[in-house]
């Protein structure tokens, strides 16, 4: 017996919603995109959703978004972050990228989740923060990780990119810390061809990552009645083009529904 890795979950709806956005000739980031951040968060109970191109740009977004001098409590050159060693590259690259530097530690040969006491063994006085990976669906033991980063005043970030609709005693994973990220990778639990979201509950920190997505661009942090001539052009800090279009948002749309259904 073969089991794929994949299958196809998208069907006429999505190609159809796809067409009406190629028709109307809206296509890059607009009003579907919005409405698929606000479904997301709905579905996720978060306060904010930053819709990416990608669940790799979504962890990178993340740690610059804690490095970055705009935020209250920037985290340092040199900071370490602890990270399982059942890991994706784009869980520890980007925290590279921005700085900081990955320390692996040992996971349950069993649920493939990160060890806890690996993590208290770890701690160091360059330690900010722990970003646990939910794997194959399986979730992480969430009491233990909160109550440890609580003890140490360390920030959680959850890679969630494996494990969207998993939950861990009734929360969805990915809503525990102060940021988590998700994947819509074609083969992960719902697709929009290529995308990823960024949830948090901190208003500050959600304007900043759409800052970060739009190439530093000032003009991100307002509605589009409010955009000046200057903020056209004013660009407050470093960024990236890591924005989604409003094709993949059409997939978005409708995929949502049929997760909640599944669940």
């Amino acid at each position: 017996m073969e089991i794929g890795l994949t299958s196809i979950t998208f069907a006429n709806e999505e190609i159809e919603e796809v067409i009406a956005s190629l028709r109307s000739g809206n296509v890059t980031m607009g009003a579907k995109c919005s409405a698929f951040e606000a479904a997301f968060a709905t579905y996720a109970k978060a306060r904010n959703s930053v819709f990416v191109n990608s669940g790799s740009s979504a962890n990178l977004l993340a740690w610059f978004a804690l490095a970055n001098p705009l935020w209250k409590s920037p985290f340092t050159p040199g900071f370490e972050v602890i990270v399982p060693a059942v890991a994706w590259s784009t869980t520890i690259w980007p925290i590279v990228q921005a700085g900081g530097i990955p320390v692996l530690v040992d996971c349950d040969p069993e649920t493939l989740t990160i060890c806890i006491p690996s993590i208290e063994a770890a701690i160091t006085e360059r330690t900010v923060a722990v970003s646990p990976v939910h794997p194959l669906g399986n979730v992480c033991d969430m009491t233990a990780l909160t109550a440890l980063c609580d003890r140490h005043g360390l920030e959680l970030i959850e890679d969630t990119c494996e494990s969207l609709g998993s939950r861990y005693k009734s929360t969805l994973a990915g809503r525990f810390g102060i940021m988590g990220t998700y994947s819509f990778y074609f083969s992960h639990h719902i697709t929009t061809v290529e995308g990823g979201m960024i949830v948090t509950d901190d208003d500050e920190l959600a304007t900043l990552l759409r800052i970060l997505r739009s190439h530093g661009w000032s003009r991100q942090d307002k509605k589009a009645s409010e955009v000046s001539f200057a903020d056209r052009y004013r660009f407050v800090t470093t960024g990236f083009n890591v924005r989604p279009s409003e094709l993949n948002a059409a997939f978005g749309l409708h995929q949502l529904p049929k997760l909640a259904l599944s669940e």
